[in-house]
């Protein structure tokens, strides 16, 4: 089933059958995300003060109230709000969420493909208009991101071999730099159980964490060469074997 990006302000949300299976907890973001989406454009529209400001810092001055299913003006403390994870994979779903935190004062999914008076029939070209593709923000903005939600190495590889292989950033080379340390974190933690000091283990472990990325693209294009993607070169150090003191 799918639940359609472009649903506008008023219209139901539907589900279609389709011969890609998607997972639940998939479905209940994307429909968590258009339905929240929906009700702020309904704020927007009704309440000004609401107009300037992003559908991330809609909760700083308003609260949900969930039995009335709308948004109210808050009275006391200062609440930061948050938006469900998307991973690039979703598509359009991304771009509009990448959207969401740029375009202040939207009173309709429209407004948020509209840049400079032109109405764009995609989430991604109107980012591409607002500048928002022109380098590696995006992808550096979505790695931070999953830096502070994403609690498995391995889904933070994942998601960054995913970036690489499939989203043409323009350094992924730097990208790599950035993050290596939150890539190999679980690797760095096992090797120093087993023993190794940090300096070593540190060391040992990004080479770690390349591999696994060797491994996946190996697993994707049938070829284990790392250039296409422009990362370094694995070193010939001792993969770890668990319980196992290294040295």
């Amino acid at each position: 089933m799918v639940c359609h990006p472009g649903a506008a302000l008023g219209e139901s949300i539907l589900f279609l059958h389709s011969s890609t299976l998607l997972l639940i907890s998939s479905i209940n973001t994307r429909c968590a995300i258009l339905l929240t989406t929906r009700l702020t454009i309904k704020l927007v529209r009704e309440d000004q003060s609401a107009r300037d400001v992003t559908y991330v810092q809609i909760p700083e001055s308003y609260t949900w109230i969930s039995g009335d299913r709308v948004w109210r003006k808050r009275q006391r403390r200062l609440c930061v709000g948050r938006i469900y994870g998307v991973s690039p994979s979703a598509g359009e779903l991304f771009y509009l969420r990448l959207l969401l935190f740029t375009v202040a004062g939207a009173s309709s999914f429209a407004d948020l493909r509209t840049v400079n008076g032109d109405v764009y029939s995609t989430y991604r070209d109107a980012c591409a208009a607002r500048g928002l593709l022109d380098d590696d923000n995006e992808w550096y903005w979505t790695l931070t991101e999953a830096q502070r939600e994403v609690t498995s190495c391995v889904r933070f590889r994942e998601l960054f071999f995913y970036i690489i292989q499939y989203c043409t950033p323009q350094s992924p080379d730097s990208l790599w730099t950035e993050f290596k340390l939150s890539m190999s974190d679980d690797f760095l933690r096992r090797r120093q159980d087993a023993g190794q000091s940090r300096e070593i283990a540190e060391l040992y472990a990004v080479n770690d964490a390349l591999r696994h990325l060797e491994d996946m693209l190996k697993a994707a294009t049938g070829n284990a060469c790392k250039t296409a993607v422009c990362l370094p070169l694995t070193r010939r150090y001792p993969r770890l074997t668990l319980g196992t003191r290294l040295v």
